[in-house]
Order: structure tokens, then sequence, then C-alpha cells
């Protein structure tokens, strides 16, 4: 029989636990691991040949007709500097008001010019407007939130060079790093304050201005401030990266591992317009009740052979304790009532 899977109702977030499968990518004679990504991730812009948030829904567009090209870890995005850029409308888990880290793959064409990576700005001009940005100025890294009180790295950067980045704040402290080291920790009193911006990936916010001339790749957002040594690994993974693991119907379990890899994910257990008001759980096989129903429906000749199917289900469940002999009855009632087949 299949055990239920933990959680009962929650389906929208994929449990950081998808992570943590292996994956290897040659490096010429050696041989990189993927690392699992670390908690606490928001939003995670690959940019292998997609403007897809890979880990939630913040999608983004290309706009004035940036690309993609080879990156450092698969494809990444490739900017003119000019006016390439990709927009992500707001969304309320982006305006990151307490703690958060940003990171990436970086490769510029010319560090001559201030040139954004990411940023969360209305308007430069009004430093109430800026939630936060990250980008090279002055060829360091830089990091701003509301007040515009901006704090950089140490380190002078090359162009046509690939630099893992990333940037954390917790509140108070604002540390950068460079290729997984500690680039720099500056004191930051300045609390962010959410905003109505879009995110953008390459251009200050919708001011057009500090379009980043090169590749971006691997950009992700996290809700907290990573610790040194979770940057370190994302930086050590090299070419293989993070652990990308496609999971389709968002239900916590891999593709790979799922036996439902488009489950109905409905909170309750839904047939024919019926609505039974029991949770519709979730099994570790990746299945829940309603695709173990529809499973019957599908299989049945006439109308009796469904109820007689979700019938023997509704039996099991209740025999197991999942269910109610209550629920076992609305749900059975909805079978009965249901034009099926």
């Amino acid at each position: 029989m299949r055990q239920p899977h933990k959680h009962h109702a929650t389906f929208a977030s994929v449990a950081v636990g998808l992570w943590v499968l292996t994956c290897i990518f040659a490096v010429s004679s050696m041989a990189q691991t993927c690392t699992p990504p670390p908690s606490g991730m928001v939003s995670w812009w690959s940019g292998d040949s997609t403007t897809e948030d890979i880990h939630d829904g913040n999608d983004g567009t290309l706009q004035n007709g940036g690309t993609f090209a080879t990156g450092f870890v698969d494809d990444a995005f490739d900017f003119d500097g000019i006016d390439d850029f990709v927009q992500v409308p707001d969304a309320t888990n982006l305006d990151l008001t307490h703690a958060l880290t940003i990171d990436a793959w970086i490769n510029t064409n010319n560090n001559s010019a201030e040139q954004m990576i990411v940023s969360k700005t209305i308007f430069e001009g009004d430093a109430n407007d800026i939630n936060y940005y990250f980008e090279i100025f002055g060829n360091r890294l830089t990091f701003a939130v509301t007040g515009n009180a901006f704090k950089q790295g140490n380190t002078s950067l090359s162009s046509n060079t690939w630099y893992h980045v990333a940037v954390t704040y917790d509140g108070a402290q604002v540390r950068f790093y460079l290729n997984g080291a500690l680039d720099g920790s500056r004191a930051l009193t300045d609390v962010p304050v959410g905003n109505v911006a879009d995110l953008t990936i390459g251009r200050h916010g919708p001011t057009g201005i500090h379009h980043f001339n090169g590749l971006i790749d691997e950009v992700e957002l996290f809700d907290r401030a990573l610790s040194g040594a979770e940057i370190e690994a994302i930086y050590n993974a090299g070419h293989a990266g993070k652990c990308k693991v496609m999971d389709d119907d968002e239900d916590g379990i891999p593709n790979e591992e799922d036996m439902c890899p488009n489950s109905e994910l409905s909170a309750t257990v839904v047939i024919d317009g019926c609505d039974s008001g029991v949770t519709n759980d979730l099994f570790d096989d990746g299945c829940t009740m309603s695709d173990l129903i529809m499973e019957c429906a599908d299989g049945a000749s006439n109308h009796g052979h469904f109820v007689s199917c979700v019938s023997q289900l509704t039996n099991a469940w209740k025999k197991e304790g999942r269910i109610s002999g209550r629920e076992k009855g609305a749900i059975q009632r909805c079978a009965a009532q249901a034009d099926i087949p």
C-alpha cells in the first residue's frame, strides 16, 4: 500500500529536499559534482535558454534583443550593454526586507562602466525607492538597499573573466564573496523596504541605465544570509553548478521518482465537479488521491465499474487510517453522482 506523504494540503512550493540528488558533470579529466542548493531560495534564473524561474513562479522575459550564450554552468544570459535585460514582474516574495543573498556567475566584456547584476528599484534618484541592488561599480562589487548607502567589496574585477559573485545581508552586515572567498564585510544600518518595482537582471530598474555588458549565469535570490561555507560550496561545484531537479507538478517529488509527474493537486478530492471536502493526500510515490480516482475513471468500462473501483480505494484508505468513515462516504457519494465514464 502507498504510504502518505508528510504534507497533506500544501503543494505550491518545492521542498528543499528535492535538491539532494547527485549529478555528475565531467570537466576535463576530473569529475565535478553538483551541489544541493541551500535552503531559503526564493528564485533561481538559470539562464539555460530560458528566463523561467526554475525554483518558483517568478518568470522573466528577455527585453530588447537579449539572448543566451554558452555560460559557466550550461547557458547564460547574454547582454549587449546597450539595452538588453531580463524583466521579472513584481512579486511579494521578491521584496526582501530583513535578510537576503544574491549570487551569480558573471563575465563582463568591459568593466569601465557601472553595470547592474540584479536590481529591484523604482527610481534611482529617490533612495527610498530602492529595495536592493547588486552591481559592479568602479570595478568592484557593490550593494545598496533603501537609503542608498552603498557598500563595496575589496577586489578590482577584470573583464573577460568568469567570477562567482555573491552578496549577503543579515540586517546588520553586508558581506561580499568573490570566487567563494570573503571579499569584504561592511556594517549597514539602513533597512530595506519593499516596493512595487519589477526585478531586473542586467539593468538598473525602469530607468534604463547601467546595462550589463557580458554574461550573467545562474542568478539566485535567497531570503536569508547564506554562510560562507554555503557560498564556497556553490563556487567549488564549478561547471556542475547546483543540482537541478525537474518537478513539473511542484509536489516536492522529482519527476524521475514521481509515478504521477503531472498530479491533480487540488486541496480536496473533487470528482466531476463534486467537492468531497476530503483532503487530497499526496503519497510518497508522487500520486494523490485524486490521481488514483482518475485512474479508476480511465480504466472503467462503465459507471458501476468506476464506482466499485473508488469504493475499493476508499475502503483501503479507511482501513489504513488515512480517512474517516465520514470522509469515505463523502468520496463515494461524489463518485456515485459523477457522469463517469
